[in-house]
């Protein structure tokens, strides 16, 4: 091992109590004793004081998230008008191989430039990639060539893998312990705002005033860069601590996969990740598996996705809420009943055979009210509980493994539904699904339990010092 390597283990090794900051950089228990010390209180069920400064920092990674998953997803909104267009030469294979690449792409980011976060600022890493974002809508919005489109696409969704290592280190090194869950949770909430934002900006811009799919880039672009600007340069605070892997190495990334692979908590985090990466995968198949059962339009189909994004929202307005308001314990609680109505909500449209339409889109609207917090939460909390030179290189790589899991269920219900029919195969795939989510809850009510002891000996162990 060279001394780099040695001087990582050393690095990532819990020091004694008291361990100060040097040079904006703190060790494991020096950086938990200054979070603890953070605001009013250390009790992570105390009352919540929110100060400016963390307000602050919860609106730039709102904005941060939200600005950044439009400026990278939005190019599945236009899909449709790819196909239709008749000066570029694109099939529905193409969009098929534009929706493997780019996942494959941002799987593939998550792995390699996912922990960067561990090494470099977050506020440099998220501009890199608003940069990145800017220019190759620039490019799509100019170019007529499928295989550039596509491949420019597949660049920004590798940088995107970033994204959430670096916001979920800003929350865990500078938010204190008793605001990280409402942080995450606002952080979540913004990413899927992101994604209704674009839809709803081009479905205005090409639906109701007739604008080709290349102005409505344009726009977006237009729209995005000033807020790029302005939240980069002048809102994302400039002062936050930033923990550090130290050097770069090939041993020190072995040895990050060594201890998160002997830790408990961290095969928890990864199968409450995988028990919800079902409904992810579900999620592209719910508009067909209406008009399989219910033979309802496609339009009507279409329309009735909607439902599982509302209680999405819902579900992580509900969690941030109870979060802010009753402290880690009851808002973790919370989370857990959260998972039991999705799991309920599964079952119910697995063996309902007599519901009609509309009791199945309520029921959607449950299953993603349900499983939203288990899908990010977790693991975030688990990468957020994390030595600080390993916090992004964990939360990348269990991302990443829950990614691949994700391509390989999605493929799995698809010959699912090919192979039997409608109400067949929807009773099929709801029950691998709740069986899945069943697996995740249970993993999530254990990990939190552990992290709770973790959390209680830590504060002890800062008030005897």
């Amino acid at each position: 091992m060279n001394p780099q390597d040695d001087e990582f283990e050393e690095l990532i090794t819990p020091k004694p109590m008291g361990a100060c900051l040097e040079s904006g950089v703190l060790s494991d228990d020096g950086e938990r004793q200054h979070l603890l010390t953070l605001g009013s209180a250390s009790d992570t069920d105390a009352p919540v004081v929110w100060k400016e400064k963390t307000k602050i920092m919860v609106f730039s990674n709102f904005m941060t998230c939200s600005s950044l998953v439009a400026g990278t997803y939005y190019y599945t909104a236009l899909l449709p008008a790819f196909e239709s267009d008749d000066k570029l030469d694109w099939t529905e294979a193409t969009s098929t191989h534009m929706n493997i690449a780019a996942q494959a792409a941002e799987t593939l980011g998550l792995f390699l430039a996912g922990p960067l976060a561990d090494y470099f600022l977050a506020s440099t890493l998220l501009s890199f990639h608003a940069a990145i974002a800017s220019v190759v809508m620039i490019c799509v919005a100019l170019c007529s060539r499928p295989p550039i489109i596509l491949a420019i696409t597949c660049m920004v969704m590798f940088t995107k893998g970033m994204m959430w290592p670096s916001v979920g280190n800003v929350i865990a090194a500078n938010i204190p312990p008793n605001q990280q869950d409402t942080s995450f949770l606002v952080a979540c909430l913004a990413s899927r705002s992101g994604d209704t934002l674009y839809a709803i900006f081009f479905g205005i811009l090409m639906g109701s005033y007739n604008w080709q799919w290349r102005h409505a880039v344009t726009a977006l672009v237009a729209v995005l860069i000033p807020i790029y600007v302005i939240l980069f340069g002048y809102v994302f605070p400039k002062d936050l601590l930033q923990p550090h892997g130290g050097e770069p190495s090939v041993g020190g990334w072995c040895l990050k996969w060594k201890r998160m692979l002997s830790d408990p908590d961290g095969w928890l985090a990864f199968f409450t990740l995988a028990g919800t990466y079902g409904c992810w995968a579900l999620a592209p198949y719910v508009s067909v598996l209406f008009v399989d059962v219910y033979h309802v339009t496609p339009g009507e189909a279409a329309g009735g996705t909607a439902f599982m994004t509302m209680g999405m929202v819902a579900g992580l307005l509900w969690g941030s809420l109870v979060a802010s308001i009753g402290g880690v314990t009851v808002g973790r609680t919370m989370n857990v009943i959260q998972g039991v109505a999705g799991i309920l909500a599964l079952q119910t449209l697995a063996t309902w055979d007599d519901a009609t339409f509309n009791q199945a889109l309520y029921l959607q609207g449950l299953v993603g009210f349900g499983f939203v917090v288990p899908a990010y939460l977790p693991y975030l909390a688990y990468s957020a509980a994390s030595p600080p030179a390993e916090r992004a290189f964990r939360l990348a790589s269990l991302d990443g493994a829950g990614s691949i899991l994700c391509i390989i269920l999605m493929s799995v219900y698809g010959q699912i539904r090919q192979k039997e029919t409608g109400r067949d195969a929807a009773r099929k795939l709801y029950s691998y699904t709740a069986v899945g989510l069943s697996v995740g809850v249970i993993s999530m009510a254990i990990l939190y339990s552990r992290l709770g002891k973790k959390a209680a000996e830590a504060r002890r162990t800062a008030s005897s010092h």
